[in-house]
């Protein structure tokens, strides 16, 4: 169905916010900075094109789980997304028109001409100038528009005239009166461009929109998620969490859904790692024992939203109990190469109540301790979750549910995948060397330890630049040449290993037996037991016995996990 583009002028769209405009729950927080405002004021007055908005006409909306918000208080601060709820569930006692492309543009001219802009360190909220004296000095445009606050204009005041925008976009803006006033009659720039600013507003061909009549909700999520996803793609996270933080108002005003999720992805932070919206979207799904593949509507009628909204702390403290488990186990942030993985574990604390305790770190739990994190350096190791994401979390779920009080799946480890994990290349090592390093540790090798909160630099353990000069080192026999001429070994895990960054200096480039050689006996042998060095070799002149050797101890603490 085609629909026609219709006009309206930037007064005329104004007069609607909150009125008969509005947003839906699935659409972004805004985004826009000061500088995106000023840039947007510039474009419209170079009659520069601003893109088609499109709304969503609600007239006859049957019911569906889909929210509905105000726009922001057009005095904003920066980061301030409190927008008032207006429906839940429809049909709607009033036919409104729900902005579906043109969010950040209408509440940019909002702000602008009805509020003001406020960063959250500032004292003093400030409002869009423009500069009439002379044309703009910005290289990014011909006008010169600049958010400022009294105490700003007054110094730019002194030698320069700026001129309140919104002075012109209220309806008694007297023109001649302005000029006078400002001192500028023999200004001709400014007099223009006065002028120019006050039609700007009732331009009835400055805002183009297409208004869509659907009353098919798929159809219209099927043309929100096509209409945004130019620049910042929108997830499906994205539309699950919009939809939930619908269902979450709709129970009571002061739950909101996106601070809850906000505030796990802070607490994850906190310990060490990072995950993002689509994560915890996931895991509420597992959680919920919901299809891991479910559109907007499928998640929406099914159990997911009460189950999370009725059990928000023990969910919120499962997830923070797994990360906690994780930096327990030594994973750092760059070793957890897949935070997938972490979601089973979550499943398992909360569906056994082990949220709330320290359980799983005493003597009567370290089997399901010792289970769980198998599990996960398995996961790594085998790239459990490289593809069919959705279905080997399913897979796994099944398995734990049939467990009951078990943590009983653990993922095939073959001497292959171990061959391969030893084979792995720097880029993609640091998984797999922080796995062994954490297996060592807690096999006794204390100076293993690797702490989520610090950083490591994957380092070569014979120096890179050796094998740039291979032609010239005196080999102990061909296979050590060979082995350390064919451009690859030497950047793979069995040549590397983790440094903080002050020891990874004082290494610099040396050669292995040198570097050992000036420390003393005892560091010297805590560094070869903790980097699973082996027996000292004579530098790269035996690197096939250095390989072949470190390979084996790697090897046989990946076979503990």
């Amino acid at each position: 169905m085609s629909y026609p583009i219709q006009h309206l002028s930037i007064r005329d769209i104004l007069s609607k916010v909150n009125q008969e405009l509005i947003l839906p729950a699935l659409q972004r927080e805004y985004v826009w900075k000061g500088k995106d405002i000023a840039q947007l004021f510039d474009s419209l007055m170079q009659e520069y094109p601003i893109n088609t908005m499109m709304f969503w006409d609600t007239c006859n909306l049957p019911s569906q789980p889909i929210g509905f918000y105000q726009f922001l208080n057009p005095n904003y601060t920066e980061g301030n997304m409190n927008q008032p709820f207006v429906a839940a569930a429809c049909p709607m006692t009033q036919n409104f028109k729900v902005v579906i492309d043109g969010q950040q543009r209408i509440t940019s001219l909002y702000i602008a001409l009805c509020g003001s802009y406020k960063t959250p360190k500032a004292q003093l909220p400030q409002e869009l100038y423009l500069r009439l004296d002379q044309p703009g000095t910005n290289p990014d445009g011909k006008y010169d528009f600049k958010f400022m606050n009294v105490r700003q204009l007054s110094v730019k005041q002194k030698n320069e005239i700026w001129f309140l925008v919104k002075e012109a976009f209220h309806p008694a803006f007297n023109l001649v009166h302005y000029i006078n006033q400002l001192g500028l009659q023999n200004n001709e720039w400014a007099q223009i461009t006065l002028m120019k600013l006050m039609a700007l507003f009732n331009n009835t061909d400055i805002i183009n929109y297409y208004n869509i009549t659907a009353n098919d909700i798929d159809t219209v999520l099927d043309i929100f998620v096509r209409t945004n996803s130019g620049g910042c793609t929108l997830s499906k996270g994205d539309l699950l969490l919009s939809a939930l933080t619908a269902h979450w108002s709709s129970k009571t005003p002061v739950e909101n859904a996106r601070s809850f999720v906000e505030d796990i992805i802070d607490d994850v932070k906190r310990i060490g790692y990072k995950v993002d919206k689509d994560w915890v979207l996931k895991c509420f799904v597992m959680l919920a024992d919901e299809p891991l593949n479910s559109n907007v509507g499928v998640f929406m009628s099914g159990s997911a939203p009460d189950e999370i909204y009725n059990n928000k702390a023990d969910v919120r403290a499962s997830i923070k109990k797994a990360f906690e488990l994780v930096s327990d186990w030594h994973m750092h942030e760059k070793g957890l190469s897949t935070k997938l993985a972490v979601i089973p574990i979550v499943y398992f604390i909360y569906k056994n109540n082990l949220w709330n305790s320290a359980i799983l770190s005493t003597n009567g739990q370290q089997t399901i301790f010792n289970d769980m994190r198998s599990y996960l350096f398995r996961a790594i190791i085998t790239n459990l979750f490289e593809s069919g994401t959705d279905n080997t979390l399913a897979d796994i779920r099944k398995a734990l549910q049939q467990g009951g009080a078990s943590f009983c799946y653990k993922p095939l480890l073959t001497p292959s995948d171990i061959d391969k994990a030893l084979s792995t290349k720097k880029s993609q090592s640091f998984p797999i060397l922080n796995i062994a390093y954490a297996i060592g540790y807690d096999n006794g090798l204390t100076n293993c330890c690797i702490s989520p909160n610090t950083d490591y630099d994957v380092d070569h353990i014979h120096p890179k630049q050796q094998f740039s000069n291979v032609s010239i080192i005196k080999f102990t026999t061909p296979k050590d040449q060979a082995l350390a001429s064919d451009g690859v070994t030497f950047d793979t895990v069995a040549n590397l290993e983790l440094l903080d960054p002050s020891t990874n200096r004082s290494k610099n480039k040396q050669e292995l037996a040198a570097w050992l050689g000036g420390m003393s006996a005892s560091d010297a042998q805590k560094m070869q037991d903790s980097h699973f060095l082996g027996t000292l070799p004579n530098g790269v002149a035996d690197f096939s016995t250095f390989i072949n050797g470190r390979k084996n101890l790697l090897e046989a603490a990946l076979k503990k996990c």
